[in-house]
């Protein structure tokens, strides 16, 4: 064995061995995977990949199944015998007609696989999941992976009060939906944002609203599905004391109550049509006149609003304005599911571990990397809130 292949280990970086025999592969594995992070050494041969192995500084193997002069099973077998207090993770290789083989190195003891050509942003998301309980414990300060900023989950003296979790992304959609947030702050335009249930559209309203001239005022919120229709006049545009039976003083509307700050109505398209109509006006004059009032107010706020309706086709179903949806959509964002942003559910993990260990003066420290192979993994119809109900649950269950 040459010296140079020893002295390729790295005691500061996780060392990924990659035995692997067709060298763009190992280029490419190359570009993708090795960083501040993660240190690649690549072999073709069976006793070299042994000989690293037994040195107990690999701290994971991407492994061919189908190498040309030997059979990549070999080394699976060969690592048992070594006796090593423990062995790393390896994760097999194999082109889709070889899906066989993958049963039986799983059967053998490979933890997961890849099929050809690899999905690199797949691969990292695998190393990360299958290293993190045994080479980077939740509390190393040290981050994981360099897109991933575990510091600021982890570091105690951050106020998570201080931060919204919408920020916690390293998905290419997700970031885009931020630079777009970034460049409608500082208008004053209505701005309309869609999504599934759960994908975090008023935090994004919230975020908008933190970085805008208005940050300081007031933010309210309103879910105008929670509202029965019949009191929504009231409640919008506030009431003077005896405009009706039991109002005995005067209530600012929310309208208002947003006065120089911003307005964020939740389930817009729930929105009955007879209140679009009362709603569409306001909207463009910024002009209330409180019921029982015979006085106009002029307010300045900014509109923020989200659905999880295509309003599109509510308009073409004629279920929605036409002229109202158009007032709504100065600038329309739209948010991804979970299911398409999945390298953001460990360090969405990891927040909600340290905010429910604040809220319920739990000390989870930890947490296992089968556990987070299962939430990688499972199809969150709900979202990134069905997640954190997900875990929420099992916080309040741990005993510390």
């Amino acid at each position: 064995m040459k010296n140079e292949l020893f002295n390729s280990i790295s005691n500061e970086l996780i060392n990924l061995l990659v035995v692997e025999d067709d060298p763009s592969a190992i280029k490419m594995i190359k570009s993708h995977c090795e960083s501040t992070v993660y240190n690649i050494i690549a072999v073709e041969d069976l006793k070299e990949a042994l000989a690293l192995i037994s040195t107990g500084k690999i701290q994971a193997i991407l492994l061919d199944l189908l190498l040309k002069d030997w059979n990549g099973m070999e080394l699976l077998i060969s690592m048992k015998e070594l006796q090593l207090p423990n062995l790393p993770p390896v994760i097999v290789t194999s082109s889709m007609d070889g899906c066989n083989v993958i049963v039986r190195a799983i059967k053998l003891g490979a933890e997961d696989y890849l099929i050809k050509p690899v999905d690199f942003k797949d691969l990292k998301i695998k190393l990360r999941v299958l290293i993190l309980d045994r080479y980077r414990p939740i509390d190393d300060s040290e981050p994981v992976a360099e897109d991933v900023n575990f510091d600021i989950i982890i570091n105690d003296s951050v106020d998570l009060r201080d931060l919204n979790p919408i920020l916690f992304t390293s998905n290419e959609k997700m970031q885009k939906v931020l630079e777009k947030a970034k460049k409608i702050a500082s208008t004053n335009a209505t701005v309309l944002i869609s999504g599934a249930t759960g994908t975090g559209k008023e935090l994004l309203s919230r975020y908008i609203h933190s970085i805008s001239d208005r940050c300081s005022k007031p933010f309210i919120a309103i879910n105008c599905a929670a509202i029965p229709s019949e009191l929504f006049e009231s409640q919008a545009f506030g009431h003077c004391r005896g405009s009706f039976t039991s109002a005995d003083k005067y209530q600012m509307g929310f309208f208002e109550q947003a006065d120089q700050g911003t307005l964020f109505l939740d389930e817009i398209g729930e929105l009955p049509e007879n209140l679009q109509v009362k709603l569409l006006r306001l909207i463009q004059d910024r002009i209330i006149q409180p019921i029982g009032s015979s006085q106009n107010k002029k307010i300045d706020f900014r509109l923020m609003c989200a659905t999880n309706k295509n309003l599109k086709i509510e308009v073409e179903q004629k279920r929605f304005r036409d002229d109202f949806f158009y007032r709504l959509n100065d600038y329309s964002i739209e948010l991804p599911l979970l299911e398409e942003r999945k390298e953001d559910i460990i360090s969405l993990t990891y927040y909600f571990i340290k905010k429910y260990n604040l809220e319920f003066k739990k000390k989870v420290r930890n947490i296992s990397a089968s556990l987070l192979y299962m939430l990688m993994n499972k199809n969150w119809r709900g979202n990134v809130r069905e997640l954190e109900l997900t875990l929420k649950k099992m916080m309040i269950d741990h005993e510390n």
